[in-house]
C-alpha cells in the first residue's frame, strides 16, 4: 500500500495542532482569570528534570512545520521556537501561524513515495538517516502526540479545564 505523505502529514498535524491551539487559548484563559502569573504556568514541569511547559506546548508546532519542509523539500518560513522566554501568546501566534503554514503546501510538493533518505539529528546521539516516510510516521508523529499529551497533563495538573472534549479537535 502506498502511502502519499501530505494525506499522512497534513490532516493529522491539523488536527493535533488545533487541539493544541484549544488547550492553549484555555490556558491562557485560566491564569488570567485567577490572576496566576503566567511564569508559574510557563515554567511548570511535569517531572523532575523535565521540560518546561512552554517547550512542551511549542513542540507540536516546531515539529509538524519540519516535519512538512522536509517531505514537500520546500523552506521553511516560521523559525523554530527555542530554549528562550516566551508567552502563552507567542506559542499560540506561533502554533497558528505553523498550522496556516502547513496548509499552505501544494499536496503536489510532498515526497510521493517517501523514499527520500534525509539525515535527522537525534537529542543525545549521532543524526541518523532514515527516510522521510520513516521519519514523519516513527520520529514525527510520535512525539507530536506525546507533546499534545504532555500539554494536556500538565494543564489538567493545574486545574484548567482540560478533557477528553478538547481531543481530538475536530479534522480540518
Amino acid at each position: 500500500m502506498t502511502i502519499v505523505l501530505y494525506d499522512v502529514c497534513v490532516p493529522s498535524f491539523q488536527q493535533v495542532l488545533g487541539c493544541q491551539l484549544g488547550m492553549l487559548h484555555k490556558a491562557s484563559a485560566y491564569v488570567a482569570s485567577r490572576k496566576i502569573p503566567v511564569s508559574a504556568l510557563l515554567e511548570k514541569k511535569n517531572g523532575q528534570g523535565e521540560r518546561s511547559f512552554a517547550m512542551v506546548a511549542i513542540t507540536p508546532a516546531n515539529l509538524a512545520s519540519e516535519a512538512c519542509t522536509v517531505a514537500a523539500n520546500v523552506p521553511n518560513p516560521i523559525k523554530q521556537v527555542g530554549n528562550k522566554q516566551i508567552s502563552i501568546d507567542d506559542i499560540i501566534d506561533y502554533t497558528g501561524r505553523a498550522q496556516k503554514f502547513i496548509l499552505s503546501i501544494p499536496r503536489d510538493r510532498f515526497s510521493q513515495d517517501g523514499q527520500r533518505i534525509v539525515k535527522v539529528p537525534v537529542p543525545g546521539h549521532d543524526a541518523v538517516q532514515v527516510s522521510i516516510k520513516e521519519f514523519i510516521l516513527h520520529m514525527v508523529l510520535p512525539n507530536i502526540f506525546l507533546h499534545c499529551s504532555m500539554t494536556y497533563c500538565i494543564l489538567n495538573n493545574m486545574g484548567v479545564g482540560v478533557g477528553k472534549k478538547d481531543y481530538p479537535y475536530p479534522p480540518i
